[in-house]
């Protein structure tokens, strides 16, 4: 039961804003304060602390108050502070190109772009929650189909001045996409949107597999294989015996086969499988900007409000490529942001 006057009353207007979606990706305490749901996040904090009071794991109380809010909460770079950082998303497939750019990307024309990300997209409710966004200058080369998807963020060109307002015929902008449809420009953009929002809100960042990077994810593969490993087997042996009449059920049903699906592609790779680059998709920033471009195809067919009723019975951890225990979070410590 809801109180009268409670925070959580927002709740009609946390997915939705008079019938239309909120185009954000996935933003931390930075943002949500800045979009103003202070009150909210207060109220998601006290229940999560009251749920594990009375003994709840901690999986249990995300799952409650992400269910009551709309907020959850991950974990942090290794030996950063706080160990679990507060989160929300709201649907990212309500982005749209607007102006100039609906003429520059139409089908047939292969063109590149350089301006403000205000001048591309309209995306209100992502400058509301980080309004320098909305001056951060991207480079979107449109090329014709079956062209290599390609992205960047470079936080190094993010700051003050000279990060936004580069001459058109700079090509070195902060945030850059190659794509051979509008489709996969689009996800991709909002993939190194992602990774800005990352090195803003101190969330794990993206990865590369350049140089010394690349050996640093093979090595965090192989670490996290291991656990892979042993979860793969936990989660086999949570369920019934293969002779048990529920043992089909308890296959098919959506949490087993994430779990399997997610432990079994890390704990057994393909024979051929490139460590390095297994390694910077499992890096918690990789995957959860694929999980923003994965999340705006998964509902984009939906209308604002259908989309917001399936956002929260499909809750982002849920829908990551990879799960949580088996990524490795750190912050990146060079001028290389990973795609």
């Amino acid at each position: 039961m809801v109180r009268p006057n409670d925070p959580r009353d927002e709740l009609s207007g946390l997915m939705t804003d008079n019938g239309q979606a909120e185009p954000v990706n996935f933003f931390g305490e930075r943002g949500i304060i800045k979009l103003g749901k202070k009150a909210l996040l207060d109220e998601a904090k006290k229940l999560h602390a009251a749920d594990l009071a009375k003994g709840a794991t901690g999986a249990e109380a995300r799952d409650r108050v992400y269910r009551d809010t709309g907020f959850y909460t991950q974990r942090g770079p290794a030996g950063a502070a706080p160990s679990l950082q507060w989160k929300m998303e709201t649907p990212s497939f309500q982005a749209r190109l607007k102006g100039d750019a609906l003429e520059e990307f139409k089908p047939q024309t292969f063109d590149t772009v350089q301006r403000p990300l205000e001048d591309i997209l309209d995306y209100d409710a992502l400058f509301a929650g980080d309004p320098e966004l909305a001056r951060l200058r991207a480079t979107l080369n449109f090329r014709p189909p079956g062209t290599r998807t390609t992205g960047g963020y470079n936080y190094t060109l993010d700051s003050g001045s000279t990060g936004y307002a580069r001459p058109a015929q700079n090509f070195n902008d902060p945030i850059t996409v190659t794509a051979g449809s509008r489709e996969d420009l689009m996800n991709t953009l909002l993939h190194e949107i992602q990774h800005r929002i990352q090195h803003m809100e101190g969330f794990p960042e993206g990865w590369s597999t350049r140089g010394g990077f690349g050996d640093v994810a093979g090595e965090q593969f192989g670490k996290m294989q291991d656990i892979a490993k042993r979860r793969l087997g936990e989660v086999l042996q949570s369920g019934p015996p293969p002779d048990d009449p529920n043992w089909l059920e308890w296959q098919l049903r959506p949490e087993t086969q994430r779990l399997l699906g997610g432990y079994g592609s890390v704990a057994n790779p393909p024979s051929n499988a490139d460590r390095n680059f297994f390694g910077y998709r499992l890096s918690a920033g990789e995957t959860e900007a694929n999980n923003a471009a994965n999340r705006a195809k998964i509902f984009s067919l939906l209308t604002p409000d259908e989309a917001a009723a399936a956002q929260r019975l499909s809750a982002p951890w849920t829908t990551q490529d990879y799960p949580e225990d088996v990524t490795w979070r750190r912050r990146f410590a060079s001028n290389a942001g990973g795609k």
